[in-house]
């Protein structure tokens, strides 16, 4: 009745069944019987519907029992559908189409949503986003902060937090162009994102030519050799300044703090505090780490 219209596959058993169904093979519909050797079509409905694998083939018992407590279990047992025989070959056709046509819809809306999920996704990793770089952006830097404090604060830890400055980024701007300068600030981007792989790391573009990365370390030793390991790895891009005062290559100057977080500490205090270790760097001669 079905074979002019579908691909069908048989199991004279339940377990041949549910190895079918467990195989490679796509299964859209299963049509079961009750009254099997060995294993009855409860049994292999309990089976199907408790493993993850094939928990979501609809199937449709197709059997001799038509009594109200076989029926009424056969739809506890999680039957879409409950033909008794002997049956109309219309009537077989047509639920099974149905059925199809459920499950195509279904797979549709689901498609559908998941396309919606990523979307959301999309745009939701958009908006905390730094378009050129790739970095997150001052917007998330904000929302990040505020977290890895309290969350400092809870685990009495300490948190680093540093600031880089391009140096003397308008100079390469005025003498190479904008669009270099866009290159240089996207080549900069990609070392700090190297820099900031590990779980708790955040990089970010906080405005034109400055940057920033929370991390964590041990101790304010190792943030530091961290601090100077990103400003030697910039400069060995080997980007050529020739208006740069301290090297012939684009350089950074790096304001960092390393500090044990208590309840009295906020952002404002820490951001202060990077903020003036930036300028502080800059002052004393740039392409250097103060902290």
């Amino acid at each position: 009745m079905l074979d002019e219209e579908y691909n069908l596959l048989g199991a004279t058993d339940g377990a041949t069944a549910l190895e079918i169904a467990n195989s490679d093979e796509k299964v859209d519909l299963i049509l079961l019987d009750i009254i099997m050797p060995e294993m009855d079509g409860y049994e292999v409905a309990y089976q199907l519907k408790h493993n993850k694998k094939t928990s979501e083939i609809p199937f449709i018992f197709l059997t001799t029992k038509s009594d109200t407590q076989s029926i009424v279990k056969g739809f506890q047992e999680g039957a879409v559908d409950y033909i008794s025989k002997p049956f109309a070959k219309e009537e077989l056709l047509a639920r099974v189409h149905n059925h199809l046509q459920l499950l195509n819809a279904l797979r549709t809306l689901q498609e559908k949503m998941d396309e919606l999920k990523q979307s959301k996704k999309d745009l939701q990793k958009l908006s905390i986003t730094d378009e050129m770089t790739k970095l997150y952006n001052r917007r998330y830097f904000n929302e990040v902060f505020k977290k890895e404090l309290n969350r400092a604060k809870r685990g009495d830890k300490s948190i680093s937090f540093l600031m880089l400055d391009v140096d003397h980024f308008k100079l390469y701007n005025d003498t190479y162009g904008h669009q270099e300068g866009d290159n240089v600030l996207l080549k900069i981007g990609e070392v700090l994102n190297s820099f900031s792989k590990r779980a708790g790391d955040f990089a970010f573009r906080l405005g034109g030519e400055e940057f920033g990365i929370i991390f964590h370390e041990n101790s304010a030793s190792q943030a530091l050799k961290f601090a100077n390991n990103l400003l030697k790895a910039i400069e060995s891009l080997k980007i050529a300044h020739a208006n740069n005062s301290v090297s012939e290559f684009i350089t950074v100057s790096i304001g960092l703090v390393y500090k044990n977080i208590d309840k009295t500490t906020t952002v404002e205090t820490i951001y202060k505090e990077v903020d003036d270790c930036l300028y502080e760097a800059k002052k004393s001669g740039r392409n250097r780490v103060v902290n």
